[in-house]
């Protein structure tokens, strides 16, 4: 079965290499790729260039766009692996449904060309593997071709990608003169973004079946095509085998960038991760003029560390944990093994993209550790002093966004571990996160999360607008404001374990230490889950905004049923019914008399009458623990009801949900 050579797909098309073009669908539709002059120099030359010094000028909105291509490519990967239903190529286990309509169902043919990898299939005799495997392959080879060409053609990406983004992060790395954080943020946070999704797009890569997509497309190309290898097969096998695995892969190409990591990681690293009392930040109130606890109190617990650098304290933690990754000579440096022990002591894994991750110890262990050893000797030469964190700006404007950044960061920590267990050859060197899914500190978090963001919508816009250049320099300009609170403020990354959302808020709304005015901020979260929705798999809006729906209408039934429970206490044999065998009435009598004549005194005031009983201890002593459990029923109600109330309504994309739920205590 021939056809013509023009007929094949993929190797023939039109999209360029290194054009525009190649780009264009993952960038959105009336967007051009602004490809760097160091792009254009290697396309026609086939080498890196030098320009002249009036082109010398760094391309940041190709950065971005490379950062936007480095997320339309993981949307695309985490489509597969769902579709594969989560293989592990590594090990080559795959369910039974592997083959899910895009692999033929040879799985004999398809492993053995895996596992050979990269040797030709010419070489492993596959007739004599499955004779019948092959016949049928012969068959129906277009057909097979057809359902792995669009992803041969994500693979195609994925090299392109590797390509581009690596010469850009080299040249960048070659062209920027200082790196620091307190000098040039923009540069420092735009080469950083674009190296952590450099890290993470290839280390994302493992989890996809490279090999077997491969080898099985050209086996099946060549029945098509007179025993001839596709155009690209050559050049994508040297880049698998060169990213196998990839953190070897990283190391190797990222040796040249490596000392300016490093001054990156030596220049944050102390100021979040030595200087800063986690434990006491969290307990103080995470920079909040409030008590996390008790709301109504102030507290002076505003951190004398500089909040510019913790508002970016989820982004330096990514670049710790990946830097050190996958720059490891860079652990030699004067702190850096205190602050990647520090680090790693409080995460188990590493997110790649949603809810996909890597066990940080295990790579750490097998890739970090042998580096470290083998450099021992060059320890000293490569060590510098430490600097010392700059103070030059007040703490005072970006208090909020440091809060926001610090609960944002502690929420995502929290339900990224949840069930989280490292591999059973690892337990007797890790432990585990030990997560109460009872605690309500996370309602506290969120419900100081949602009072922070309303703050900044009520009061900082006024400040920016009249405090002029100052501002500007602080958040580049007021039309990013709301840049700023997306970045430090969303929730959006929640999506992907709203089922522990909703299991964590059933489990403390109605707890001892539940708090009914935390239900606006349970229930906002669902906003921001449309977010997390890729352009590049479009069926994903469905999905995600059905998720958020449920999330939503789970939650507010969970909410009206802890109502109609508290309504049937208050109404119970035990509740407001048995008042009257309880009460002494002329003692409740007396009380009330007095107290509309005088106000009640302070319990810390020496005045007052004492034979007079505080509220509560009006009824016979034996009873005084139902009289007080009726009070904080019906205390609870009634806050929630005024919570509910006063709610404002929430928007999942075409959805409102209006909260006005008062028809339980009418009748009370």
């Amino acid at each position: 079965m021939e056809r013509p050579r023009q007929d094949v797909p993929i190797s023939t098309r039109s999209r360029e290499w290194e054009g525009p073009s190649r780009w264009a669908e993952y960038l959105g539709p009336g967007r051009t790729p602004t490809i760097s002059k160091t792009s254009v120099n290697a396309v026609h030359d086939g080498q890196l260039q030098s320009t002249s010094g009036s082109h010398k000028g760094l391309n940041i909105q190709w950065v971005f766009q490379l950062n936007e291509v480095a997320e339309g490519l993981m949307a695309k990967m985490y489509r597969l692996n769902q579709i594969l239903d989560y293989p592990d190529p590594v090990s080559n286990i795959y369910s039974e449904s592997w083959k899910s309509s895009i692999f033929p169902n040879h799985p004999r043919i398809c492993l053995l060309l895996a596992k050979k990898f990269p040797e030709h299939f010419s070489k492993l005799q596959l007739e004599r593997v499955d004779k019948a495997a092959c016949d049928a392959l012969h068959d129906s080879a277009e057909l097979h071709l057809q359902s792995l060409e669009p992803w041969i053609q994500l693979l195609l990406d994925l090299m392109a990608y590797q390509e581009q983004a690596l010469r850009l992060i080299l040249d960048l790395s070659s062209t920027v003169i200082t790196l620091l954080p307190h000098q040039n943020s923009l540069i420092l946070h735009a080469f950083m973004d674009l190296f952590c999704f450099f890290v993470r797009v290839n280390l994302f890569s493992e989890k996809l079946p490279r090999k077997m997509f491969l080898q099985t497309y050209n086996l099946l190309y060549s029945m098509c095509s007179n025993e001839r290898d596709c155009d690209f097969y050559h050049r994508l096998v040297q880049f698998i085998d060169s990213y196998d695995p990839p953190l070897k892969g990283l190391q190797e190409d990222l040796n040249f960038v490596s000392p300016r990591i490093g001054e990156v990681l030596e220049a944050v690293g102390p100021i979040i991760f030595l200087s800063t009392d986690t434990r006491k930040l969290r307990n103080e109130g995470f920079l909040s003029l409030y008590h996390p606890r008790y709301p109504d109190i102030l507290t002076n617990s505003a951190h004398p560390m500089r909040a510019q650098d913790l508002a970016n304290v989820t982004s330096y933690r990514e670049w710790v944990l990946l830097g050190y990754l996958v720059c490891p000579d860079e652990l030699l440096r004067v702190t850096s093994i205190d602050i990647a022990l520090l680090v790693l002591k409080e995460n188990l894994i590493l997110t790649l993209f949603r809810d996909e991750y890597i066990l940080l110890h295990e790579d750490y262990q097998l890739y970090v550790l042998p580096r470290i050893l083998e450099s021992k000797k060059m320890a000293k030469s490569g060590r510098t002093k430490q600097k010392e964190a700059d103070l030059e700006y007040s703490v005072a404007k970006q208090m909020v966004f440091s809060a926001l950044a610090l609960a944002q960061s502690e929420v995502t920590w929290y339900f990224q571990n949840v069930g989280i267990v490292s591999s059973k050859s690892k337990v007797s060197r890790t432990v585990p996160v030990d997560i109460d899914p009872s605690d309500p500190t996370i309602g506290f978090l969120l419900d100081g999360m949602d009072h922070l963001c309303c703050l900044v919508h009520k009061y900082i816009a006024e400040g920016l607008l009249s405090e002029g250049n100052a501002a500007y320099n602080w958040s580049r300009c007021v039309d990013e404001l709301e840049f700023q609170l997306s970045k430090h403020g969303s929730l959006k990354k929640l999506y992907f374990y709203h089922q522990h959302l909703t299991v964590v808020f059933r489990n403390t709304m109605f707890g001892p230490e539940g708090r009914p005015q935390h239900c606006c901020a349970w229930l906002g979260v669902a906003s921001s889950f449309p977010e997390c929705v890729s352009p590049i798999v479009p069926e994903e809006v469905t999905k995600i905004g059905r998720d958020a729906v449920l999330y939503v209408e789970s939650l507010i039934e969970s909410i009206m049923g802890g109502l109609e429970g508290l309504t049937n206490i208050l109404d119970s044999e035990g509740g407001f019914g048995a008042l009257e065998s309880q009460l002494l009435p002329e003692q409740a009598a007396f009380h009330m008399n007095y107290a509309s004549r005088v106000s009640i005194p302070s319990a810390k005031s020496p005045r007052g009458p004492v034979q007079l009983s505080l509220p509560g201890d009006e009824s016979y002593p034996e009873n005084n623990n139902s009289i007080k459990m009726l009070e904080a029923a019906m205390q609870r109600l009634t806050n929630l009801c005024s919570v509910l109330n006063d709610m404002e309504p929430i928007c999942v994309l075409n959805h409102v949900f209006v909260l006005r739920e008062v028809k339980y205590i009418k009748s009370l």
